[in-house]
């Protein structure tokens, strides 16, 4: 455990309600399907590791891939950033992530329809 108390259910449903759902990073409607309401999470813009506090404005709706790679990123300059600015250069580090990720992925694909005999091509 953590370690942080427990928050109340409604902690949460005040950032999902004001966010429509909706992972801020990626856009993903986390409502579509079960597994994607499943994933929904709630990211502290500024980590609590950090100096981050619990105010609504500080968190922000997020899918769980998001959440994950973002982890404790922070622009350097966050602190004269705006929100919004702030937001944005989170998403961008998220997508340089996704596509890290994406390349990594690729490979694996590829190795493991050569270890099973199944390729694409015939």
């Amino acid at each position: 455990m953590s370690g942080r108390p427990i928050k109340p259910l409604e902690w949460y449903r005040e950032t999902y309600i004001r966010d429509g759902y909706r992972c801020v990073y990626c856009g993903r409607d986390l409502t579509e399907r079960f597994d994607d309401w499943m994933s929904i999470e709630v990211d502290h813009i500024i980590p609590v590791s950090k100096g981050g506090n619990d105010n609504l404005e500080n968190r922000v709706t997020t899918c769980s891939v998001c959440n994950r790679l973002k982890g404790i990123y922070l622009p350097e300059d966050y602190q004269s950033l705006k929100r919004d600015q702030m937001l944005e250069n989170i998403r961008q580090h998220i997508l340089n992530k996704r596509e890290e990720w994406k390349d990594r992925y690729d490979l694996a694909m590829k190795e493991f329809q050569a270890s099973a005999g199944l390729n694409k091509d015939s």
